[in-house]
């Protein structure tokens, strides 16, 4: 993963301790060369709607969509309707982009988070920190 410069500072990799072992870029590219339903969100607009499938394999692709958003946008929705997996790294990488949102005065929410996504997110403890409700 490559540091991208951001002016709203949410460049801090969290994946780049990745990058010793590997390819630079290659899960982004890995996930991008799988094909459009490989990736970990389709952009609606002023809505991201995750996919089905959140893990460590998708996450550096969701982080590299959201530092793009949040150069772009000061707000957007994130629609996790269609989750029916999501692992803790992808709930991290949303905490993080919490805490980094609220620092820079943008915003965002998820919306119509899905059973099971509530479910890993009441098993980690997250609810509250992500501001879902149930």
């Amino acid at each position: 993963m490559t540091n991208t410069s951001n002016k709203k500072g949410f460049n801090k990799d969290p994946l780049e301790w990745m990058d010793s072992d590997t390819d630079e870029d290659s899960s982004e590219s890995e996930a991008v060369s799988r094909g459009p339903d490989s990736m970990p969100a389709e952009d609606l607009g002023d809505t991201l709607k995750l996919n089905s499938v959140l893990n460590i394999e998708s996450v550096g692709a969701l982080h590299s969509r959201f530092v793009e958003i949040l150069q772009q946008r000061d707000s957007f929705e994130i629609d996790a309707s269609n989750v029916e997996s999501v692992d803790t790294t992808t709930l991290q990488l949303l905490i993080a982009l919490l805490k980094e949102t609220n620092a820079s005065n943008q915003q965002y929410r998820i919306s119509n988070a899905s059973e099971q996504f509530m479910d890993s997110a009441r098993m980690l403890g997250v609810v509250d920190l992500l501001g879902v409700n149930s």
